[in-house]
């Protein structure tokens, strides 16, 4: 038996994790009994990239201060600079276990970013930001600058509630005047982030891009 990770665009055909063989060789003179399935052991939480999936998830985790970070593609996995090797097969309820981070800073910065469910990043632009979403100051984890680059940075967002898209620059938005010029400047794995009136107006306006 084996499972094999993947989703629908980023993680088919990369790698697959083998249970042990339980097949039995009727013509073998030694009488081989069957190998017994092994149990799927515990996160290994002590190494520095200790790498976990669930059966039939289609998800890779790092454990971080036992607390699991979702690796959103191979790519990201290899600029994360973690082994293939060192991912641990768990059941679901061991998954369950480790809340999924979802705030990370890095040991070299204090700026603090929430990472999407996408798989992208967005600058916490400041404490009332942070704030008005009921973040506290321990669901930050702190990840190398290395993990941190594996998430790129949101470029699209939009006020709840409202269908117009805005382009993110720094602390600028800019208004993205139809539909039509979204097409002609987004890029194809573009995603457009919700956020909230705060998140919102902390941003300056800066214009509209026609």
């Amino acid at each position: 038996m084996s499972l094999t990770l993947e989703s629908a665009s980023d993680w088919s055909g990369y790698f697959t994790i083998k249970e042990a063989d339980s097949s039995v060789n009727d013509n073998d003179s030694q009488g081989t009994k069957p190998a017994p399935k092994p149990t799927p052991q515990p996160p290994r939480t002590t190494t520095q990239f200790s790498l976990i999936s669930a059966l039939n998830d289609n998800r890779v985790y790092a454990i971080k201060q036992l607390k699991r970070l979702w690796i959103p593609s191979p790519v990201a996995f290899e600029k994360g600079g973690y082994q293939w090797r060192n991912i641990v097969l768990v059941t679901p309820g061991e998954l369950s276990a480790y809340q999924q981070i979802k705030l990370a800073k890095t040991t070299s910065s204090d700026r603090i970013y929430y990472l999407t469910n996408g798989g992208q990043k967005r600058l916490m632009l400041n404490d009332a930001v942070f704030r008005s979403y009921g973040n506290r100051s321990s669901d930050v984890v702190t990840l190398t600058d290395r993990e941190l680059a594996m998430f790129p940075d949101v470029q699209f967002i939009h006020l709840n509630g409202s269908p117009n898209i805005y382009k993110i620059q720094g602390s600028k938005k800019y208004w993205v005047r139809t539909p039509a010029v979204f097409t002609r400047i987004a890029p194809p794995s573009a995603q457009v982030a919700p956020v909230n009136a705060t998140e919102f107006q902390a941003y300056e306006t800066g214009g509209v891009i026609e």
